[in-house]
């Protein structure tokens, strides 16, 4: 039996680009190799054509990643209402928009994407420090969210509601610092 490296693999998809692995007969991959086609969403198949990751194992993770997602805007919140209730308020309802973003239906408006922000050790320092790093933690966890998004149709209005919040979330840094809002 021989072993396929992620090198191999990876050399492949330079030379030519592919949605799908074929796993030739008598191979296997190196856990490395494995998880260089997962991250790029590339289905593998073995020699009797069938696909090896299970399409609800990706739909399993997506869902862990907006429970994560929830549960940073709710730690958000817990954190902005005692010093500033609005904000918690405004994060209140993009976590309500956050729950019910899958279940869109209809295609809305294609979103402008906003420049994320960086939050260094200076901001984390002020006085509503915790709040910018809760804040920048979503903000991050949405990208990564977003970085996943799929090319069907049936899921564009759920990422472009999540592009909608994210780009929330950075004025609301903004403001804490003090910028525009644009």
């Amino acid at each position: 039996m021989k072993f396929i490296t992620e090198q191999d693999v990876r050399a492949t998809f330079i030379q030519t680009p592919f949605k799908v692995y074929q796993l030739p007969v008598d191979t296997r991959l190196t856990p490395e190799a494995r998880q260089f086609l997962i991250d790029r969403k590339i289905s593998i198949t073995d020699g009797n054509d069938k696909s090896l990751p299970k399409q609800g194992v990706i739909e399993n993770i997506q869902k862990l990643d907006l429970e994560l997602t929830s549960s940073l805007f709710l730690l958000s919140v817990s954190l902005a209402v005692e010093t500033d209730p609005v904000m918690a308020e405004k994060l209140s309802k993009l976590y309500q928009r956050m729950q019910e973003a899958h279940t869109l239906q209809t295609a809305q408006d294609s979103v402008e994407e906003f420049e994320d922000m960086e939050i260094t050790m200076f901001h984390v320092l002020l006085p509503r420090g915790k709040e910018l790093a809760v804040l920048n933690l979503l903000q991050t966890q949405l990208s990564l969210l977003l970085a996943d998004e799929p090319n069907d149709q049936d899921s564009k209005p759920m990422y472009s509601e999540i592009r909608r919040i994210k780009q929330e979330l950075i004025c609301m840094m903004k403001k804490i610092l003090g910028g525009e809002v644009s």
